[in-house]
């Protein structure tokens, strides 16, 4: 059975390191702590934040189901349980943790949209000049079935992208910030709700969906000053990619009836241009957009680098959830569950984007596999 005094295999490489802080401030572990008990106060062991807590550390360590949770819970070797705040049986003075069925029950109950607060709020703590952040949407398998409506009713994630993003705008702080968004959020509420909340945007392509928009962007070079920035990346994966962004200012009235979007500042063209090497093969891609930002505040270095960093979310991201964290092949269905663990998958990948060592995921869910007491510690820190 565990306890909670020292830890006898390394914790953050000393052997008999204490056993951090589980309320250490901005801790993700502090932040599960706020959540909201949906449970009847009766007969209640471990609290909403030791469950959570558990499953990321477990999806840390590539555990996965919740009787692989349970056993990640109860192995004899990670005496952290009490720190985390595990129920201490007073009969037998040692710590118990919870069976497979409670895991189950939490990950069906809990409502989604408290995972994704707690989610909102930790990435608020973590506002530091770090890169724009990319808003995207993503439709989680499974996660339309089994509720009221089938696919096409209210729980289908996709057709919520568009006025979920306005409202988010509002509940992470956009004020002072600068977001990205791409071609499915180039319309004028979601410009005026960016604006409104106090942020910038920067809209990263706007294509077919709006026909006239790209048509009149394509000829927007021609009707103002532009600003060229050419850059000529090194060798990457085989091939030699060069960039070229051009940008229009389109602030007066005159451009309204041209690029009507709310808070227009710019306008912008980048073309990618990319040839293989082994091949000879050569690549071309044209890419419009539109931001909020003045000259003075973003020229077109800047603005081509905002629009690169965007991409960071499917590669960063989305493609790390669906290949090497296997989301694609879930095959959970029922309740909340589908999107819950969407929620803790992205949860388990924010300590290591953080942690600094590792710069690609497969290496640290190695590490964390073969170092399991060092995953609760990378949540509570």
């Amino acid at each position: 059975m565990l306890r909670a005094d020292t830890a006898p295999h390394a914790v953050n490489g000393s052997r008999d390191a204490p056993l951090p802080d589980a309320r250490l401030p901005g801790s993700l572990h502090d932040h599960l702590a706020g959540m909201a008990d949906f449970r009847r106060a009766g007969g209640q062991r471990h609290g909403l934040a030791f469950h959570f807590t558990i499953m990321i550390a477990a999806g840390l360590c590539g555990w996965r189901g919740c009787t692989a949770l349970a056993e990640f819970a109860r192995r004899p070797d990670q005496e952290q349980p009490a720190a985390i705040g595990a129920f201490r049986s007073p009969s037998r003075g040692l710590c118990t943790t919870p069976v497979a069925t409670s895991f189950l029950n939490m990950l069906q109950h809990v409502p989604p949209d408290c995972l994704d607060a707690v989610f909102r709020d930790r990435a608020g703590t973590r506002s530091d000049g770090s890169p724009a952040p990319a808003l995207d949407g993503r439709t989680i398998r499974g996660a339309s079935r089994h509720r009221p409506g089938g696919p096409a009713g209210p729980g289908c994630r996709r057709q919520q992208r568009i006025p979920a993003l306005r409202g988010l705008a509002r509940t992470i702080g956009a004020r002072g910030r600068i977001l990205t968004a791409d071609a499915m959020h180039v319309r004028h509420e979601t410009a005026a709700a960016l604006v409104d909340a106090g942020g910038d945007y920067v809209l990263t392509a706007v294509k077919g969906n709006r026909k006239g928009m790209h048509e009149q962007l394509r000829l927007s070079g021609g009707r103002g000053s532009g600003r060229m920035h050419a850059e000529e990346a090194g060798r990457q994966h085989g091939r030699t990619p060069q960039r070229h962004c051009m940008v229009v200012d389109v602030p007066g009235p005159e451009w309204n009836g041209f690029c009507p979007l709310d808070g227009r500042r710019q306008a912008f063209r980048i073309i990618r241009c990319r040839e293989v090497v082994r091949t000879g093969k050569r690549g071309m891609e044209t890419v419009h957009g539109l931001t909020s930002l003045g000259p003075e505040a973003a020229g077109a270095r800047r603005i081509a680098d905002h629009v690169r960093s965007h991409r960071h979310i499917e590669t960063r991201l989305h493609h790390v959830r669906d290949f090497t964290r296997d989301e694609d092949r879930c095959r959970a269905r029922v309740g909340n569950v589908p999107e819950n663990l969407a929620a803790i998958s992205s949860m388990a990948i924010s300590p290591i984007r953080l942690d600094g060592r590792f710069e690609h995921v497969p290496p640290a869910d190695r590490h964390f596999a073969a170092r399991p007491p060092e995953a609760p510690d990378a949540v509570m820190s």
